[in-house]
């Protein structure tokens, strides 16, 4: 429910979504278990819909990740070791707000492991209180043998009543309300807005992620530090949002020995 309008945004823009669940409850299993859990639903939820759709393979061949929050530590952890769980390789990376507040299950001294191929982006959040950007700002930083990424940080815009917090990606639907209301679900349905954030922000990019990845275009609204990249769209009165901040890998300079 929390994140169900971009649920539905992928699934018509053709995606097959699998949305693994790693928590039965906020307090158990314990962080030491997310990234088992994810992947084990990832497996399932694979194998269960071949089997539904025999006719028509499902193509992994581009396999994309998002995670928010403790999801993007998640993310980051598998696309590392994606062999060792027995999942797709993920050819595209998405990671929002990622952060672990207290905890540090998951986390990684380094992310140099990084698939070299891998299309990765990280955004952060200026007024994110919750896990503020030190996860972030490390992954793209130690990700050195990944060469397309860039760090992504989304502004604080008080004149159009951008806030620029750990949420930004709630964009609740509430066909996918299963009932269960636990404290992330109850703060979601209070403080949740789909605006320009989600549709300019996080779905443009994640779509052009896709685009850049599985076809090579739209690859100027998912990397660069382009025009394309940085709008955020306009509000009803004509006011331009405030631009995303964009910053990207510091060229490899060679040694030469005489």
């Amino acid at each position: 429910m929390i994140y169900g309008q971009w649920i539905k945004h992928l699934v018509r823009k053709g995606n097959t979504v699998v949305y693994p669940r790693y928590q039965k409850t906020v307090f158990s299993p314990s962080p030491k278990k997310f990234s088992e859990n994810v992947t084990t639903a990832i497996k399932a939820a694979l194998s269960l819909a071949e089997k539904k759709s025999a006719h028509q393979q499902i193509d992994t061949s581009g396999f994309c990740l998002i995670g928010h929050s403790y999801g993007g530590i998640i993310g980051a952890e598998i696309t590392i070791n994606w062999k060792d769980y027995g999942i797709p390789k993920p050819k595209g990376l998405f990671l929002c707000a990622p952060g672990t507040g207290p905890f540090n299950s998951g986390k990684l001294d380094s992310y140099e492991q990084m698939p070299q191929d891998l299309n990765l982006l990280i955004m952060v959040n200026e007024n994110d209180y919750i896990v503020g950007d030190e996860m972030g700002i490390k992954i793209f930083e130690t990700a050195t043998n990944t060469p397309r990424r860039n760090l992504i940080r989304q502004q604080i815009d008080f004149v159009n009543g951008i806030s620029a917090g750990h949420n930004e990606t709630y964009c609740i639907d509430q066909a996918f309300d299963s009932g269960h209301h636990n404290y992330t679900a109850k703060k979601a349905l209070r403080i949740s807005r789909t605006n320009a954030v989600d549709y300019y922000g996080y779905w443009k990019l994640f779509d052009a992620l896709i685009d850049c990845t599985r076809s090579s275009e739209y690859c100027e609204y998912a990397f660069g530090n382009t025009p394309e990249q940085r709008n955020l769209g306009t509000i009803t009165k004509g006011q331009n949002l405030k631009e995303l901040e964009i910053f990207i890998p510091k060229p490899r300079v060679l040694s030469s020995k005489r």
